[in-house]
Formats: C-alpha cells, structure tokens, sequence
C-alpha cells in the first residue's frame, strides 16, 4: 500500500512527458556545445561562400570577361573554405565537447564550396581548350 500511495502523491510517475523544445533552444544549444574553432569555421566558411559568390556575379556582370579580380576572388574563397576547414578539425579534437554541430557545418560547407570551385575551373580550363 505504501508504494500506491506514494504514486498516487508524487502524481505522474511511470508516464512519459513531453517536452517542447523551440527552434531558437535548439540553436542556443548548438552553440553552447561547439568550440570556439568550430564557430569561427562556420563563420569563415560563410565568409568564402559570400567571397565565390560575388565572384560569380562579377563575373557574369561582366559577361565572362573578367580578369584578375575575380580569378583572385576565387582562389581567395578556395584558400578561405581551406582555413575554415583546418579550424572545423581543431574543433573536432576537442574530447570535451559530445556533439559538433557548428564544426561539421563548417567542413561541409567548405568542402562543398572547394569542390564547387574545382568543377568551375575545370568546366573553364574545357570551354578554353574546346574553342
């Protein structure tokens, strides 16, 4: 009788409860469990997608007839996506921190930025050889 009644006190006990959790405690959780390094890849890797992507409107602003500026624009946000990439692994090897959400968001988009810009190269060096 004991164990009933304090059920019966304590309330719910034995049920599952569910908890809300909002899209903004999501984020706040992301970055209270990511390093510093991986915040800062993140960040970089943002910045060399912004630095590829105005190249890519200079250069169709242009017409496909812009120099230097935009082929130093692009091996910017390549050297760029490379640092955000060496920052996203310093983070990784941080054995305090259990998950790395904002360091494996870096090295995504920083691979997939380089492989982007490795396809954009080749397909140029085609069309040039092709003329």
């Amino acid at each position: 009788m004991d164990i009933i009644e304090e059920e019966e006190r304590l309330g719910s006990v034995g049920k599952t409860q569910r908890i809300k959790i909002s899209r903004r405690d999501t984020m706040v959780n992301d970055l209270k469990n990511s390093t510093a390094q991986g915040i800062l890849s993140f960040i970089v890797s943002l910045v060399a997608l912004g630095a590829a992507g105005t190249a890519v409107y200079l250069s169709y602003r242009a017409a496909g007839h812009a120099d230097y500026p935009v082929g130093i624009l692009m091996i910017a946000a390549l050297l760029i996506s490379v640092v955000s990439i060496v920052l996203g692994v310093s983070g990784l090897k941080n054995r305090k921190k259990i998950r790395h959400y904002m360091e494996v968001r870096g090295i995504i988009v920083s691979v997939l930025l380089i492989l982007a810009l490795i396809g954009l190269y080749v397909w140029g060096l085609l069309l040039y050889l092709g003329k």
